[in-house]
């Protein structure tokens, strides 16, 4: 019997979905009314400096240095990247997350 235990799949519940009654329907309610990963949005503006000038890029790096140290944030996506020109504004003084 052992054996057969282990060749078929255990899958395990999260605590949100062991309740039973009212509270677990509540608690599950909860657990999947939120998301399990948020994102957030960071604007940089300035009203004098381009975004290709070496101190506006050195604000960029200083907030993506700061947010680094903050616990469970990860997966920073730096504007000046390959791929990522459209988060920098067509008149140069926002980088932003959003496209288009």
């Amino acid at each position: 019997m052992f054996a057969v235990g282990n060749a078929a799949r255990t899958l395990t519940q999260e605590g949100a979905e062991s309740g039973v009654g009212e509270s677990g329907w509540a608690s599950s309610a909860i657990h999947s009314g939120f998301p399990k990963h948020v994102s957030e949005e960071v604007l940089i503006h300035s009203t004098t400096e381009r975004a290709t000038a070496p101190t506006f890029r050195a604000v960029v790096d200083d907030v993506r240095r700061r947010l680094a140290a903050v616990p469970y944030s990860k997966a920073f996506e730096s504007p000046y990247a390959a791929g990522n020109e459209a988060r920098i504004s067509p008149d140069g003084l926002d980088t932003d997350r959003r496209r288009g």
